[in-house]
């Protein structure tokens, strides 16, 4: 008796050579590349004794599930071979001028830093990325700008875990972007929301020494038996001076008290650029991911400080 398989076929090897041939947008394998992973891709089908689904489109699932995969794994090993991160790339849709060497960008020091050169090509990339998603949700550039440092921040920091870190599961860089923009716009949607909640209670103790979007300190209302209530900068400044240095303190009253300015600024700075031990030809986003951890330990340790000191 003749398997329901074979009248399948033709559909079955079309839909894997379509999904082979483009496993994410921008990238466009050639006839001889789709050739080989569509073929791969039934023969191990074929030698792994898989039993044909009960129907076509359960069948189209098994065959055209581990596609992706298997044809982004080509790109990969075909751009590690000719040295080229822009082989194969679908000219037609691409939306950055050049990627950069994949394996090296993701690539981390002892201490955690991706500091690879092609940062300066990747971190405009995800900022086109996520740009878009700002504009449409309505916040300002410089909001805008932060929130996104702090997302790039979180997004890029290294993790023990290999399941926390997803970028160690990205073959090419074409994912980075994509997965990029769908963690901004969950960050910055819930940006919008926490601000909007500032906004409706204009009364209630907003303050959180931890929550770097806040603004100026002394701007916020507390409630009258806050013991912050009353305390100016200086005199918190003065109660815990032990707790931050001297450059910390800046960071501080530079963002949160002035707003005189931002983290993009800050790191246009040579000074300081040496105080967070960074060179001046590091990318963008690495000197943010600095600034931004010396930033939250410095609220960390202030609000352990507040808690403690007699105001």
């Amino acid at each position: 008796m003749t398997s329901p398989i074979a009248g399948w076929l033709e559909i079955l090897w079309e839909a894997v050579c379509v999904r082979a041939a483009r496993p994410v947008p921008g990238i466009l394998l050639d006839q001889q590349g789709t050739l080989e992973v569509a073929t791969a891709t039934f023969q191990e089908f074929l030698e792994s004794g898989g039993v044909p689904a009960p129907n076509l489109q359960a069948m189209l699932t098994v065959l055209t599930g581990p596609v992706q995969g298997r044809a982004l794994q080509f790109v990969a090993n075909q751009r590690d071979k000719s040295g080229d991160p822009n082989l194969l790339r679908d000219s037609a849709k691409a939306k950055w001028p050049q990627n950069p060497h994949f394996p090296a960008l993701i690539t981390r020091r002892d201490d955690g830093v991706l500091d690879d050169p092609g940062w300066s090509i990747a971190e405009p990339v995800l900022w086109q990325r996520a740009a878009p998603i700002y504009r449409r949700l309505r916040i300002n550039e410089n909001d805008a700008r932060d929130v996104y440092s702090e997302t790039v921040a979180d997004f890029l920091k290294a993790r023990p875990e290999p399941d926390d870190c997803p970028m160690r599961k990205m073959l090419v860089f074409e994912e980075l972007p994509r997965l990029f923009a769908v963690v901004a716009e969950r960050r910055a949607i819930s940006w919008v929301r926490k601000q909007t909640t500032l906004k409706m209670q204009p009364n209630q103790g907003g303050l959180s020494f931890d929550d770097p979007d806040l603004g100026p300190l002394e701007t916020r209302t507390l409630d009258n038996d806050d013991p912050l209530a009353h305390a100016t900068f200086d005199h918190i400044r003065q109660s815990c001076s032990d707790s931050l240095d001297e450059f910390e303190w800046h960071l501080i009253e530079t963002l949160f008290v002035e707003g005189s300015q931002t983290r993009d600024e800050l790191v246009l700075e040579d000074w300081t650029l040496q105080q967070l031990e960074i060179e001046p030809s590091a990318s963008r986003s690495t000197k943010l991911r600095r600034l931004n951890g010396v930033i939250a330990d410095s609220l960390a340790r202030l609000g352990r400080a507040l808690e403690e000191a007699d105001l």
